[in-house]
């Protein structure tokens, strides 16, 4: 405004700025707030906070409850928990498969390809010809008769310990060392340079699938110790009712190489969760275009040109 502005039309451009301003805080306020149950696994914090970051981008509120598995499903149930993005199958598969039934949890579908679980071997051990969990039993003596495995007590380490108990496969001349993940993964680290002879249980997606060079052994269908498949589900609250969220939850899927790089950065190198998500979104345009795909703002506009302006490089 100029000295020669009148009075009413200063008034009125100020006026006009505050119902502008009035606006945007209202809609600001008045945008539903989106609630993900995360727990402590890097690959599940990672993908929470690009599915958080994009809504943002959207319009949306969201929230992030880092608690156990137990407090995540009774909040899909009671709907203090909108979303979960880390149901692995078939290993949550009991504590799923009733509320599923009951339809007070929703299955948007899988947001992962390529997960599995079970005995593996560096490159060099699978360069000598160990394939399968029959060339491992061919070769006790290779592995100094040791399978190395995680915590005592877990899942795959039981189902080790009952395969060698019961010889399964002709591994009863093994043995298993239980110890933790970070120290098997030492183990790995310091047998790589002298190509000693190790297997152990391996997981995809994780960082040791960047950091070292691995394979999986085979084994015959349905194996409880090699070459074990997952699904891994995106779960949304029966009680939430926003057909855009749930078309942009929908959408985002990723290779198990993806989220093992995500791990990499995040948990091994250490980077901050909110930095790895935001430089993967700026430079994968054409994947969360894809995503964004009949998706708009909370106020109707759209998504791609939301995700372009906070994104561009």
């Amino acid at each position: 405004m100029t000295k020669s502005t009148p009075a009413w039309l200063a008034r009125a451009a100020a006026t006009a700025g505050l119902i502008v301003a009035g606006t945007t805080l209202a809609q600001a306020a008045s945008a539903p707030t989106i609630s993900f149950g995360v727990p402590p696994w890097p690959g599940v914090s990672v993908k929470t906070e690009i599915a958080e970051q994009l809504l943002t981008t959207l319009g949306y509120q969201t929230k992030t409850e880092n608690v156990g598995l137990p407090f995540i499903y009774r909040g899909l149930t009671d709907g203090n928990t909108d979303v979960f993005m880390g149901a692995w199958l078939p290993a949550q598969k009991a504590m799923l498969g009733p509320l599923v039934k009951k339809k007070q949890v929703v299955k948007l579908g899988s947001n992962l390809s390529g997960a599995i679980e079970g005995l593996a071997v560096p490159d060099y051990v699978w360069n000598k010809g160990i394939h399968s969990i029959k060339d491992l039993a061919a070769h006790p003596k290779m592995f100094d008769h040791k399978i190395y495995g995680i915590e005592a007590g877990s899942a795959m380490d039981q189902a080790i310990s009952k395969a060698i108990k019961n010889n399964y496969q002709g591994l009863g001349d093994y043995k298993l060392v239980p110890s933790s993940t970070a120290a098997m993964l030492a183990e790995l680290k310091h047998s790589e340079p002298k190509k000693s002879p190790m297997v152990f249980l391996g997981w995809r997606p994780h960082w040791m699938n960047i950091k070292f060079h691995i394979h999986y052994l085979k084994d015959k269908h349905g194996s409880a110790i090699a070459g074990i498949k997952s699904d891994v589900l995106t779960l949304v609250s029966a009680k939430l009712n926003n057909d855009n969220v749930t078309t942009l939850l929908k959408h985002i899927h990723v290779p198990a190489k993806t989220q093992s790089r995500w791990i990499y950065d995040y948990s091994y190198k250490k980077g901050d969760k909110s930095t790895v998500a935001h430089q993967w979104l700026a430079s994968h345009p054409k994947t969360v275009e894809k995503w964004l795909a009949g998706v708009k703002t909370v106020d109707g506009g759209s998504a791609v040109d939301a995700y372009h302006k906070r994104y561009a490089k």
